[in-house]
């Protein structure tokens, strides 16, 4: 299956919506997961997939700006 085409925004909120996620899940998938044809044996391969270490931060929400502030505060300055 092909790769999902991904919209670029500058709104975490948009970025972070349901077809964000979604294509960004699908994309990360690898592609013996994604051409998969059994449903049964796909919904086994993600379960596995995403309960491995593969994928943990899969879910999280994107953020697409950073303040000068939040930068420095990651650095431990």
């Amino acid at each position: 299956m092909a790769l999902v085409k991904q919209t670029h925004s500058k709104s975490s909120l948009y970025m972070n919506c349901i077809t964000c996620k979604f294509s960004r899940l699908w994309n990360d998938l690898p592609q013996s997961i994604r051409t998969i044809e059994s449903l049964p044996l796909f919904v086994r391969c993600i379960d596995a997939y995403y309960s491995s270490e593969n994928a943990l931060n899969a879910l999280e929400p994107v953020s697409v700006s950073h303040s000068t502030s939040d930068i420095l505060g990651t650095l431990n300055v």
